[in-house]
């Protein structure tokens, strides 16, 4: 039996969306289950010590315009939908966005998962966040786009609220970092950890050595 993948993700990050977009054919090539795992992301960096949002960029590869140029070479290169979201208060998307809003939305990816969502639900946050032209991206968009999955609004809000979520969404950073992860997205496959939408090359070359040994 193929060991599974579990797939560390956060909503708002542009490169967790460009993997997500892989994930049904890369499954399907590989013949290895996705497990999909939403994670704050700003909890993961900061928990493993490895948070390049805060301060000074430590690398060329996330200052402008390198960043937005890599980005536009993938959604160029995969065929992807994609919109950068609008400015917030004057500054760049993310920092106007906060990172509270951003904890919530990790909330919702795991409290409808619960409810039933899956890997539906995931998408259509993802599509929300980068695709569709639906700004601000708040709690009611969310309870919307949960109604026209089936879920109660009421159930979803009161879920994406409730303490237990928000103590699994920390058990999920936690596992990951235990795992050798420290930011999104991340694959990890039995001992072995794949970090960035750029890995799933590597990845897929790890998955056919194991399948010949």
């Amino acid at each position: 039996m193929k060991e599974p993948i579990i797939f560390y993700f956060a909503i708002p990050s542009r490169y967790a969306y460009l993997a997500a977009t892989q994930m049904d054919a890369f499954s399907r090539e590989t013949g290895h289950e996705i497990i999909w795992t939403p994670v704050d992301g700003n909890e993961l960096r900061q928990r493993s010590n490895s948070d390049p949002f805060n301060g000074a960029p430590p690398s060329g590869q996330y200052r402008s315009p390198y960043r937005e140029n890599d980005l536009a070479d993938w959604v160029d290169y995969y065929g992807v939908p994609y919109r950068e979201p609008p400015e917030a208060d004057g500054d760049v998307w993310w920092k106007g966005f906060g990172w509270e809003k951003m904890r919530m939305i990790a909330l919702a990816a795991l409290a409808g998962q619960d409810l039933g969502g899956s890997i539906a639900w995931h998408r259509a946050l993802y599509d929300l966040m980068f695709v569709r032209d639906v700004w601000p991206f708040d709690l009611p968009e969310i309870l919307a786009e949960g109604k026209t999955l089936g879920l109660d609004p009421d159930e979803l809000a009161a879920k994406i609220q409730a303490k237990d979520t928000a103590s699994r969404l920390t058990q999920n950073s936690e596992a990951a970092i235990a795992a050798g992860a420290f930011g999104v997205p991340s694959f990890v496959c039995a001992d072995r950890v794949f970090f960035g939408n750029d890995r799933l090359p590597l990845l897929r070359h790890h998955l056919a050595k194991l399948a010949v040994d």
